[in-house]
């Protein structure tokens, strides 16, 4: 196939693609100053639609007639309160949290095990859908020489886990889910890797006219190419690339500019299983625009108290809150955002971290929880009582300093292991070479170390709680 052609092919694609995302785009922009007003709205339509739910029945959603109504009906809801409907669908329930049909359960963390599943109904995804359309729009327009090349996607790492019976689908079969029937049908003509293909870097190395690269994290580069800059070299017509820059991740994007320092980069906004919650915008200066038409957004503020969007504070920090066609009301996603900015009457959002002690690196997701059972269960199993006991991290590595006589590290430390690819993300991040495995290492007197590490911070000895994680604390020991 001649050059001039491919292009032409490769154009009419991204061509199509960008028209079937125009829709979106415009209505994002045309609702820009009556964002308040579209979000009631949003509210109005789950309530109405779901009234006659078994969630719905339970919390009277036909009674609710204003925000405030809605304020005094629910309090926000963890994933362990929607977990006994979860575990009716995975049976083959329907019409508990949603009257939309459950089409499949999408696996993530959850805060206090291993996982937690997340429906997905239409409803869900034409809401998802809506924020990603407005986004590939916005660059497109923003960039149009990127309508004469391929891309590479990859949104989150593949879910290859058992979670067991179940008379719902678990999982997407790829990212290309994510996207609606006429942009999955053209973006998979565009794509440069096949969504099922592994040995990705060989094939993006080959490929020709690769101008946009879309990864969850800049570590996954690296894993991509371990190190191998040159290798790169090849790929000069990337002009384009987006990955996670807030939060723990902004300490890697230099990896970007490493590999690629031909291409701008573009942090990506707050996506998650969950929800799609922002996304950037060149008008911005790439600052996360709140996604407002794809779902219904609170923001609960230090106190506790839930505020709609139009009584957001510029500088102030919030957990952003959400309410989405999937079957989630008022769940308390514990991201915590600050209000940057508005563009218009959008408030523009930046991702500061987790509020329930979440160490993500690499994407890893590991909770205090979490680790403080597999902890448990490894001391257990050795027979061992240590003093002191926390889990820090190491460059590429998570250490677990014990303080503890006559123990075993290298057997605890491969146990320990063995208990955090229980976690699917922590596995994943270890197959892709982004972690390297756990290491047990001695700690004599951890505990007054931490006592001494946390007064160097200015803590008061009666305001220092000890943790199962805290990964700002180091000591001496080699790693």
């Amino acid at each position: 196939m001649t050059n001039w052609i491919d292009t032409a092919q490769l154009t009419t694609c991204n061509l199509a693609w960008l028209l079937s995302c125009l829709p979106d785009y415009a209505a994002f922009h045309a609702g820009c100053n009556a964002v308040a007003s579209v979000q009631m709205s949003k509210l109005a339509s789950l309530l109405h639609a779901n009234a006659d739910t078994e969630f719905g029945r339970r919390w009277q959603f036909g009674k609710i007639r204003s925000y405030a109504d809605w304020n005094n009906a629910l309090p926000v809801q963890e994933y362990e309160d929607i977990e006994p409907y979860i575990e009716q669908i995975k049976a083959g329930g329907q019409n508990l949290l949603t009257r939309d049909k459950v089409l499949l359960l999408e696996p993530t963390s959850g805060s206090s095990g291993v996982s937690k599943l997340i429906p997905y109904t239409q409803g869900l995804k034409r809401e998802f859908q809506s924020g990603i359309s407005a986004w590939i729009a916005d660059i497109f327009l923003a960039m149009p020489s990127l309508l004469t090349g391929r891309s590479y996607w990859s949104i989150s790492p593949p879910t290859q886990r058992d979670f067991g019976k179940s008379a719902v689908k678990i999982g997407f079969d790829d990212d290309s889910q994510y996207l609606g029937r006429i942009a999955r049908l053209v973006a998979r003509r565009v794509m440069a890797v096949p969504p099922d293909f592994t040995h990705a870097k060989e094939y993006l190395a080959a490929c020709p006219r690769l101008a946009f690269l879309s990864v969850w994290s800049p570590t996954f580069l690296d894993s991509l190419f371990g190190g191998d800059v040159e290798c790169t070299l090849a790929m000069r017509s990337v002009r384009f690339i987006s990955a996670w820059g807030d939060g723990a991740s902004a300490q890697f994007t230099p990896l970007i500019s490493r590999y690629f320092p031909q291409a701008p980069f573009q942090p990506k906004g707050l996506i998650s299983t969950e929800c799609f919650a922002s996304f950037p915008l060149f008008a911005t200066d790439h600052k996360a625009a709140l996604a407002y038409r794809s779902h219904f957004f609170e923001f609960k503020n230090s106190h506790g108290d839930l505020h709609p969007v139009q009584e957001v504070q510029e500088g102030e920090p919030y957990t952003l809150v959400v309410s989405t066609a999937g079957g989630l009301y008022r769940y308390n996603t514990h991201d915590i955002v600050k209000v940057i900015g508005t563009y218009h009457a959008i408030p523009l959002i930046q991702f500061l971290g987790r509020d329930n002690r979440v160490s993500d690196f690499f994407g890893e997701k590991l909770n205090e929880t979490f680790v403080a059972n597999a902890c448990r269960r490894i001391f257990d199993e050795c027979h061992i009582a240590p003093a002191f006991h926390l889990m820090t991290f190491a460059k590429d590595h998570y250490l677990l300093l014990l303080d503890c006589k006559n123990a075993d590290f290298n057997a605890l430390s491969q146990l320990l292991e063995t208990e955090l690819q229980k976690n699917y993300h922590y596995e994943n991040c270890i197959k892709l070479g982004q972690l390297k495995p756990v290491r047990c290492l001695p700690c004599p007197d951890g505990a007054a170390q931490y006592i001494a590490f946390c007064q160097s911070k200015g803590m008061k000895l009666g305001d220092i709680k000890f943790r199962e994680i805290d990964t700002s604390f180091s000591t001496e020991q080699p790693t």
